[in-house]
């Protein structure tokens, strides 16, 4: 709920679509959103580049901002998942600003959404190796964006901000 609370001080009046798999942050996000109204929804939901309906989702090593689908990403154990809904990300609403924070699966759900949607102005994604980077520059230059911020994390690892060119 924090980038959902960013955005809405950012662009006031914005509407803001989250997506969150996880049971263990739902209430905060809630309550974070609460301030917002009408303007904010929450789907409780892991964003898929399938149309599975469920999904496992794994808890993180070291806090609940690790949680994932890839239980490698996670570093839990199969008797610790638990089974989710999800959605498709060709299901999601159109949007100027997206963002994307799925431990491990943001540079497949990005190329489906620019895939099915209008591209959005700006896109926020984590990365989680220097591959994902390389995608993430490679898909930059062939769908007319420009690569505006990078905040590396640890070695290979971090956010990436790209704005679609004018």
């Amino acid at each position: 709920g924090g980038f959902a609370r960013w955005a809405e001080m950012y662009w006031p009046g914005a509407r803001v679509h989250c997506f969150e798999p996880n049971p263990r942050v739902h209430g905060m996000l809630e309550r974070n959103l609460e301030v917002m109204g009408s303007r904010a929804s929450l789907t409780k939901a892991a964003v898929l580049v399938t149309d599975e309906p469920t999904v496992r989702l794994y808890p993180g090593r070291n806090n609940v901002g690790e949680t994932s689908i890839i239980r490698e990403y996670a570093g839990a154990e199969e008797e610790d998942s638990v089974e989710v809904p999800a959605v498709c990300v060709t299901t999601l609403p159109e949007c100027n600003v997206l963002k994307l924070d799925c431990e491990g699966n943001e540079p497949e759900l990005f190329q489906r959404y620019v895939a099915t949607h209008k591209p959005p102005h700006l896109m926020l994604a984590e990365y989680h190796s220097p591959a994902d980077m390389l995608l993430f520059q490679s898909m930059a230059i062939g769908l007319g964006y420009r690569i505006v911020r990078v905040r590396e994390h640890s070695f290979g690892r971090g956010v990436v901000c790209m704005r679609k060119n004018p």
